[in-house]
């Protein structure tokens, strides 16, 4: 969230990992987030379908 003067002006949709584990063609990641700052790369207006299961 972008927070100006005490006031929301903007709000970004996120996914965060969940520290759980997931699999992927086979192959077992962890869901992980590290701490930090971090700035928006890419957008996608819309929905996306992940091939991870």
């Amino acid at each position: 969230m972008v927070v100006e003067g005490g006031r929301l002006v903007n709000a970004f949709n996120t996914s965060t990992g969940s520290n759980g584990t997931y699999v992927s063609e086979g192959t077992t990641y962890r869901a992980y987030t590290p701490k930090g700052t971090f700035s928006v790369v890419r957008q996608i207006d819309g929905k996306r379908v992940s091939k991870a299961r």
